[in-house]
């Protein structure tokens, strides 16, 4: 978690002393992350902990007791104690060595060595490599070791503060477009540098959009229209489809008028706004009940005050073609059924098709993993329609998530590295790294990518480690690996 001075940012920030913080409200406490700081929080266990790698954090069990500062390099551990209680409720102490290995060989760079004496090694944190920004200056940070001697950083034409643990941070300027951003680390026997690759755009989207009526007899509307660039649209505050650079959305009408709001984000997170004005005037049926062919008058009742009936599904099924819905009967002639797809039993529910059969068939790009809900209605010729079904859930299934194989080890210069093929269908979220004891397996890093990195022990022992995949969708585990061993 990387704590900026953000512009728009809707976090909590308190406004009581130079830096902002960003304060975190838990049931255990109140954690308050100083600007420009970048952190790692584990609430997965009944003990959390929180660690700091650049910045400054405080936790308070309670907005009146005296806070627990921590500095980079060092972790508190919350203990699971009643808010009442008078003890700081967490423990401070050092980022084990291994789990600070792994989080800061994250964002390891190549360093192009200038000398042939041995470089000051750099971790880079911020900006991420190929990140695209909303400013023409941004913040860079990450930490060079010093045990070498002092470091001179510059970073384009600007220098960069260095403090006595070896932290850095500097505000460059970024040009618009792509932008290749030289660091050069300077040592008195030493040279290395890194360019970073940054985007600047601090431009908005334009939007075209496609012509709708001003007024409209039916309930619904599309709105459409198509961006200069890739981008998120949001109309009336719902995600629109996306085909390419062109979007489109279902939206339900009130009587009377409607005005409804079209945001266009693009990737640099710069905003487009347009309003369009609707008003809709429910057409009036020219018939009444009584006068609806025969072939219909089973489906409606006599009196004119009750509403259509909903329709009967037989059932719902999987096809190679899509999902499909059976109804008992076809439609009588000219009326149709409307189908409804959600992603939550409740709503909102978007147009997916009308059919004048028994038959409906979506063939919807599903995604395995995720629950979808239908409905259907019966519309009359005049666009009058009736009571709905209940919901019918759809849930595709997902294929088990494969361990990480095979699992190789390389040893170099006191560090060893396990590497495995890193999964690229997009299920997988990141690894989970477990170190194999007398007791039970501890997890001593969650990765997002191989290789594992960590330090081999000062004297000869084996250390077991396995691996497990984490679900993108589920949050869940694979199985294990197979274990490896690293010797010294």
């Amino acid at each position: 978690l990387i704590i900026g001075n953000l512009p728009g940012h809707r976090g909590d920030r308190s406004q009581d002393s130079e830096s902002p913080a960003f304060l975190m409200s838990t049931q255990f406490g109140e954690i308050r992350i100083a600007s420009n700081s970048i952190v790692e929080l584990d609430f997965s266990s009944v003990r959390p902990w929180v660690s700091c790698l650049f910045g400054q954090l405080e936790f308070r069990r309670r907005p009146q007791a005296a806070p627990v500062v921590v500095s980079p390099g060092n972790l508190i551990q919350i203990s699971p104690r009643p808010a009442d209680d008078p003890s700081p409720g967490a423990v401070l102490r050092p980022i084990p060595p291994e789990i600070r290995t792994v989080f800061e060989s994250r964002h390891a760079f190549p360093l192009r060595y200038a000398a042939p004496a041995v470089a000051p090694r750099v971790r880079w944190f911020s900006p991420r490599p190929g990140k695209i920004v909303d400013r023409s200056r941004v913040t860079i940070q990450g930490r060079v070791d010093l045990s070498g001697g002092p470091v001179e950083i510059s970073a384009g034409k600007a220098s960069v503060s260095v403090d006595r643990t070896g932290n850095f941070s500097g505000t460059v300027s970024v040009r618009e477009g792509s932008d290749s951003l030289p660091v050069r680390f300077h040592r008195a026997d030493a040279d290395a540098s890194l360019s970073v690759i940054l985007t600047s755009d601090v431009r908005p989207p334009s939007c075209s959009m496609d012509p709708i009526p001003e007024t409209s007899s039916l309930k619904q509307t599309v709105i459409s229209g198509r961006a200069d660039e890739p981008a998120l649209v949001f109309i009336d505050g719902k995600l629109a489809s996306m085909s390419g650079f062109q979007f489109s959305k279902v939206v339900d009408l009130s009587p009377g008028s409607n005005r409804l709001s079209i945001r266009v984000f693009d990737r640099a997170g710069n905003r487009f706004e347009t309003d369009r004005a609707v008003f809709y005037e429910p057409r009036q049926s020219s018939k009444s009940r009584g006068d609806r062919s025969s072939a219909g008058s089973s489906l409606l009742a006599e009196s004119e005050t009750v509403p259509i009936p909903a329709p009967r599904v037989l059932q719902s099924r999987r096809t190679m073609e899509g999902f499909v819905i059976d109804m008992d009967r076809d439609p009588p002639r000219r009326w149709t059924y409307r189908i409804y797809r959600s992603y939550a039993s409740g709503g909102p529910f978007l147009v997916a098709g009308e059919s004048d059969q028994s038959t409906f068939v979506d063939p919807y790009a599903f995604e395995a993993g995720l629950s979808y809900y239908y409905r259907v209605g019966l519309v009359d010729p005049d666009g009058t329609e009736g009571l709905q079904t209940e919901s019918i859930l759809f849930s595709p299934t997902r294929p088990a998530l494969a361990p990480p194989s095979p699992l190789t080890v390389r040893i170099e210069s006191g560090n060893f590295r396990i590497f495995w093929p890193k999964n690229t269908t997009g299920d997988v979220a990141g690894y989970n790294v477990y170190r194999l004891g007398d007791s039970a397996p501890l997890r001593v890093a969650s990765i997002p990518s191989p290789p594992y990195v960590g330090a081999l022990p000062d004297s000869p022992a084996e250390l077991w480690f396995r691996v497990a995949a984490v679900s993108t969708f589920t949050s869940e585990e694979s199985n294990w690996s197979e274990s490896v061993v690293i010797r010294k």
